[in-house]
C-alpha cells in the first residue's frame, strides 16, 4: 500500500493535527434533539438563560460535527436536519446571525458542499463567539479531553500494570500509569519547545499552536498504553500466540431460531470475502495494544452513560502510531494502528484530516519519542534500584563498549567521573547516585536532540513520513541515515540502542525473576483465552423479542458453565458487542470475530492482579 506524501498536514492554521472536533455520536444528538425540544415547550429559546445557551451551543457543535460525517452516519441525517427544523421555528428570525447560520447549516446538509461547509463554519465561531459572553464559561476541549482520561476507570487501571516489573510489591517501581505521567511530562515538554521555535518569529501563533501542541500530546501519553493487556508487552505475545497456534482449530457452536445444530470449525463459518476473512484473522495473530488504545477511546470507556470519552480528533489522531490496519500492513511489520471493528471510526478521522493511511501525524513521531525517552532513561534507573544489575554487572558491560562508538564511549567516561565524585558523597550508595545523576542528563539531553530534529525537518514531517515503505525518500533523512522515528536519527541514537541491546534484551529480560512472572503471566492469559473463547463460541447469541439470549434453554446442562462464566465479563464490554452484532448473521464469521474482540476487550482491560485473582478464581485456587 502506498501513501499520498504530497498531501501537507495543516499545523499552522490550528487544523488537521490540531482539529478540535469531536466525532459524531448518534445518541449525543437524539439527546440534545430531546432538550431543545423540552424548552420549547415553555416557550422560545431564551439567550439570557444560562441553561439555553449551553444547550445551544453544544447542539450547534453536535450539528456542524455530524453533518461533516453524514456519509459515514447516514442515520445521524434526519436527526440533524429535525433539530435545524426545531432550531428555525423556536428562533423565528429574532436572531438574524441564528436564521443565517441554520440555513448554512441546512445548505451545507442538504448539498454537503466542502465550501457550503466552511461558510457554516465562519458564521458558527462568530455566532458561539458572541454566546459565550462574561456570564459563561467554558472549559477548552483539549482540556476538557485531559479531564475525561484522567477521571476515567481504564487509566487508573493503569496502576496495576507492569511497565518491567509485573506483580510489583515494592512502591518505588514504575507500573504503567507512572509511566504514562512521565511520558505526557515529556511530551509536553517536546511539544512546548518544537513550537517555540518553528513559530519564533509569530508571537501570537507560538503560543496559540504551543498550548495546544502540548494539551494534545499530554492527553495523547497518557491514552498511550491503556490497551496494554496484563503482564505488559509479554501479555500482547500470549495472545498473539493463543490464536497463531488455535484459529485453524477453534469450533463454535451453530444455531438455527434457538436450536443448537451442531459444532463447526470458525474457518468454515459463513464469510462476505477472503479478504475480510485474512483481516479479522490478523487482528488477533498480530494483536497491538496500540490499536486496544484506539478502541478503548473510542468505543470501551464511558465518561457517563451512553457516552463514550468522544475525545477530539486531535487526540484520537496522535495515538495512532502506525497508520494502516492489520490487513494491509508488510509481512516484515507486526505493528498496525487499528482494528476492523475501528474501520468506520477511521474514515471519520481522516474527514477530519488528522489520519492519513500509511502518513504519520506529525505528533505521533513526538508522542513515540516521549515514551522511547522514558523507557531508556525511567526503566534504566528501575532496573538499578531493583539490583537486577549491580555495580560489577555494570562496568563488565561497560567493558565491552567498542571503542568506535563515540557516544557510547562518552557514556562510560562520564559514568567513571561521576562515580568517582559521588563516593565522597554518597559512601552507601554511589552507583545508584551516579546513575540518576546521568539519567537525568541523558533525559534533557534527548529531549533537546529531538526537538532539534524534528524543527530541522519541519517541512518534510508535516508534507508526509511514509511508515509502510522502502522508499527512503518518503521518510526523515539525516546524513546517511533514514527512518520514520525521531529517536533512530539524533545525535545520541547509538546510545540509545546500546541501552535496550546490551542492558535490556541482554540483561533485564533474561533476569530469573523476570522469567519466572512471564511464565506465570503466559499460564494466566492462556487460561482465560481458552476459558471465555470457549464460552463465546458455545452459547447462543440470538436475539428473541429484543432480550439476549445466551444459552439454549433445551441444552441448558451443556451450556451452563458456559454462561456462567460469561456473566463474569464487564457489562460495558457486553453492551458494546450488542451495538456491534446488532444486524449480524449469529453464525457468521464477522459476529464469531465480535465474540473474539468481546473476550480481549475483557481480558487486556485486567489489571496483573485482577488477571491473577480471576485465574485463581476458575481454577478452584481461590
Amino acid at each position: 500500500m502506498s501513501g499520498k506524501t504530497n498531501d501537507k498536514w495543516i499545523l499552522e492554521k490550528s487544523k488537521g493535527v490540531l482539529n478540535k472536533n469531536r466525532l459524531p455520536n448518534y445518541e449525543l444528538l437524539e439527546e440534545y434533539n430531546n432538550k431543545i425540544n423540552d424548552i420549547l415547550i415553555g416557550g422560545v429559546f431564551n439567550f439570557d438563560n444560562k441553561e439555553h445557551v449551553n444547550i445551544l451551543i453544544k447542539t450547534l457543535n453536535i450539528i456542524r460535527v455530524s453533518i461533516r460525517a453524514q456519509t459515514i452516519y447516514l442515520s445521524c441525517f434526519d436527526l440533524t436536519f429535525n433539530i435545524i427544523q426545531t432550531l428555525k421555528k423556536a428562533n423565528n428570525n429574532k436572531n438574524q446571525l441564528l436564521s443565517q447560520l441554520l440555513g448554512e447549516a441546512n445548505a451545507a446538509l442538504m448539498s454537503f458542499d466542502e465550501r457550503k461547509m466552511r461558510s457554516f463554519d465562519s458564521i458558527c465561531d462568530i455566532f458561539l463567539n458572541q454566546l459565550k459572553s462574561k456570564k459563561h464559561y467554558y472549559t477548552h476541549s483539549f482540556v476538557n479531553d485531559y479531564n475525561r482520561i484522567v477521571y476515567c476507570s481504564a487509566f487508573r487501571r493503569l496502576q496495576d500494570k507492569a511497565q518491567v516489573f509485573s506483580l510489583e510489591k515494592y512502591d518505588y517501581v514504575r507500573n504503567r500509569l507512572t509511566h504514562s505521567i512521565e511520558v505526557s511530562s515529556i511530551a509536553s515538554q517536546l511539544a512546548n519547545l518544537c513550537a517555540l521555535n518553528i513559530f519564533d518569529d509569530n508571537e501570537s501563533m507560538k503560543k496559540n499552536i504551543s498550548f495546544q501542541m502540548e494539551k494534545v500530546l499530554s492527553c495523547a501519553a497518557l491514552l498511550h498504553d491503556i490497551g496494554n493487556p496484563p503482564f505488559g508487552h509479554f501479555g500482547e505475545d500470549v495472545i498473539r500466540n493463543y490464536f497463531r497456534k488455535n484459529w485453524n482449530n477453534l469450533k463454535y457452536m451453530q444455531y438455527r431460531g434457538n436450536c443448537s445444530v451442531n459444532l463447526k470449525k470458525i474457518t468454515e463459518a459463513p464469510c462476505e470475502n477472503g479478504e475480510l476473512q485474512e483481516w479479522f484473522k490478523k487482528d488477533f495473530e498480530y494483536f497491538d495494544g496500540n490499536a486496544q488504545s484506539l478502541r478503548i477511546a473510542l468505543k470501551l470507556q464511558l465518561y457517563k452513560p451512553n457516552h463514550s470519552l468522544e475525545l477530539t480528533a486531535a487526540v484520537l489522531g496522535s495515538i495512532i502510531k502506525y497508520p494502516i490496519n492489520a490487513y494491509e500492513m508488510d509481512k516484515d511489520k507486526s505493528k498496525f494502528g487499528y482494528f476492523y471493528s475501528e474501520r468506520d471510526n477511521i474514515k471519520q478521522l481522516k474527514m477530519e484530516n488528522v489520519y492519513k493511511d500509511n502518513i504519520r501525524n506529525p505528533l505521533v513521531l513526538l508522542l513515540e519519542a516521549a515514551d522511547d525517552i522514558s523507557y531508556v532513561t525511567s526503566d534504566f534507573e528501575d532496573v538499578i534500584k531493583k539490583g537486577i544489575i549491580t555495580y560489577e554487572d555494570f562496568v563488565l558491560i561497560l567493558d565491552g563498549v567498542a571503542k568506535d562508538n563515540r557516544v557510547v564511549c562518552e557514556f562510560k567516561d562520564n559514568f567513571y567521573k561521576y562515580y568517582k565524585e559521588n563516593q565522597d558523597i554518597a559512601v552507601n550508595s554511589p552507583f545508584e547516585l551516579t546513575i540518576k545523576r546521568m539519567i537525568n542528563d541523558l533525559r534533557n539531553e534527548l529531549i533537546d536532540e529531538v526537538v532539534h530534529t524534528f524543527c530541522e525537518h519541519y517541512e518534510q514531517i508535516i508534507k508526509g513520513i511514509s511508515i509502510n515503505t522502502q522508499d527512503d525518500k518518503n521518510k526523515i533523512q539525516i546524513n546517511n541515515n533514514s527512518s520514520y522515528e525521531l529517536l533512530d536519527l539524533v545525535t545520541s541514537a547509538p546510545l540509545i540502542k546500546w541501552i535496550k541491546k546490551d542492558i535490556f534484551k541482554n540483561k533485564v529480560f533474561v533476569n530469573k525473576e523476570i522469567v519466572e512472572i512471564e511464565l506465570e503471566g503466559y499460564e494466566i492469559i492462556t487460561f482465560l483465552l481458552q476459558t471465555f473463547i470457549n464460552s463465546v463460541l458455545l452459547l447462543n447469541f440470538n436475539k428473541n423479542n429484543d432480550e439476549f439470549i445466551l444459552i439454549d434453554e433445551n441444552n441448558r446442562s451443556e451450556t451452563i458453565k458456559e454462561k456462567k462464566i460469561f456473566s463474569l465479563i464487564s457489562n460495558n464490554f457486553v453492551e458494546q458487542f450488542k451495538k456491534e452484532t446488532a444486524n449480524l448473521d449469529v453464525n457468521g464469521l464477522e459476529h464469531i470475530y465480535y465474540r473474539f474482540r468481546l473476550v480481549i476487550d475483557y481480558i487486556s482491560g485486567m489489571t496483573d492482579n485482577y488477571a491473577k485473582e480471576v485465574y485463581q478464581i476458575l481454577r478452584g485456587i481461590k
